[in-house]
């Protein structure tokens, strides 16, 4: 089964128990909606049934094929949309092809960004009619010649082959847009050779009736720490995100609780990450705004483990896993037998999720910082346990299936790996 399909069945029916009726209200009332439009789409249907026909009988002079983006989730929407750009400049696709594309699982019709698909539009083509040429196709022999599948399906959104390494980025400002960007940092009292750092924290605000992730949601608090050393460091800081649930209060001049500012709209989301030195989070979608962009990042309290990204200029901390019953923390091994993608899961394996420390949060903050302005040294134990967090790692049994090409600069991070040696036991 797909695995979208799979994630939606598991969020309907989580959105039951915890809402019981008025869930069920809610789904019958969304339920209706999509009746009212069933003559709409009916009518859509219909009328692609010729275009397709002919799309099909002119293949021998001219391509044309049809694709979609999951653009309800800003994580899959920002990756897929660069690395179809990044595949076509690299040659991967027929040169001559004529692709179009529509929008998929949409939030409430809407897309996760007006901004990026402002940026998407003036890239590729995209028409909501091709929703009905898409399926339409695929009723007849020989589709998979005219359809484009995104990298969500493909390869789960990962550059598991290293495409980007080999090209800058395919998106890009134009200069009115970089101008306000800039007009929005001398708004603040930021000059424009001051770097900025990006802090993006996940929390269930965004995401309402998202339970069943709720294993991957932090405390904004734990971060603090880390966001004033940065701070006395000459650095600005930016908490992000769409909608939050707790303000982030840390008191210093460069620190913008951003996310909660009167300055939040879609574009400076998407020309924040785009532009930060680097950028912090917990594992959440606008962190792909960052690598799209080309930007390092810095994982920090990142479930499950199995999932870490190896193929970007990253270093990532791991939650820590205990066991409920002996309140004994999992080795490496364990947390890659149990990396579950439901939180019901880890309850049922009795498992409890605990964030890192702010101390661990700061440490792995300043590792990066040090490893991009190259003050950072590793010592010959550094590189020994890091080796053997690999040795372990690349012995998951689903690590080829996961994991592609490595980047080098791919890391857990040192100070982790020194603290609980005990981990890779």
């Amino acid at each position: 089964m797909d695995t979208f399909i799979k994630t939606f069945l598991s969020r309907q029916i989580s959105n039951i128990r915890e809402e019981r009726w008025v869930a069920v209200r809610r789904k019958v009332q969304t339920a209706a909606k999509r009746l009212v439009k069933l003559p709409v789409d009916l009518v859509g249907f219909t009328l692609a049934v010729p275009v397709v026909l002919f799309v099909r009988l002119i293949r021998p002079y001219k391509l044309i094929r049809f694709g979609y983006f999951y653009a309800g989730r800003i994580g899959h929407f920002a990756f897929d949309v660069e690395y179809y750009l990044t595949e076509k400049k690299l040659g991967l696709h027929p040169e001559k092809a004529i692709d179009i594309f529509f929008y998929r699982w949409l939030m409430n019709g809407k897309t996760a960004n007006r901004f990026f698909s402002l940026m998407t539009a003036r890239n590729i083509k995209i028409s909501g009619f091709v929703k009905y040429l898409f399926f339409n196709n695929k009723l007849i022999p020989g589709y998979k010649k005219h359809q484009i599948l995104p990298a969500a399906q493909r390869y789960k959104s990962s550059d598991t082959k290293g495409l980007f390494r080999q090209v800058g980025p395919q998106l890009s400002f134009t200069k009115v847009e970089d101008t306000d960007g800039q007009a929005f940092m001398s708004s603040i009292g930021m000059d424009k050779d001051e770097k900025f750092v990006c802090l993006i924290v996940r929390d269930s605000a965004y995401l309402k009736t998202a339970e069943y992730h709720n294993y991957r949601d932090s405390d904004i608090d734990t971060y603090k720490e880390a966001a004033l050393a940065l701070a006395k460091r000459g650095y600005w800081v930016f908490r992000m995100g769409k909608v939050v649930h707790k303000p982030f209060k840390a008191d210093h001049p460069r620190i913008l609780d951003y996310a909660a500012s009167e300055h939040r709209s879609d574009f400076l989301d998407i020309w924040l990450m785009a532009n930060c030195y680097f950028c912090i989070s917990s594992g959440t979608g606008l962190d792909e705004m960052a690598r799209i962009f080309r930007r390092p990042a810095v994982y920090v309290s990142y479930l499950p483990t199995s999932n870490l990204v190896t193929y970007d200029h990253v270093i990532t901390t791991p939650k820590h896993l205990l066991w409920q019953e002996m309140n004994k923390r999992l080795t490496l091994s364990e947390h890659l037998f149990h990396s579950y993608s439901h939180t019901e899961e880890y309850e049922d394996a009795k498992i409890k999720v605990q964030d890192l420390s702010s101390k661990e949060t700061l440490q792995a903050v300043l590792e990066m910082e040090a490893r991009i302005t190259r003050s950072w040294q590793d010592s010959s134990e550094d590189q020994q346990l890091q080796n053997r967090f690999w040795q372990i790692f690349k012995s998951y049994p689903d690590f080829e299936k996961n994991h592609g090409i490595m980047h080098p600069k791919a890391r857990v991070g040192a100070h982790f790996l020194r603290n609980n040696p005990e981990w890779l036991n």
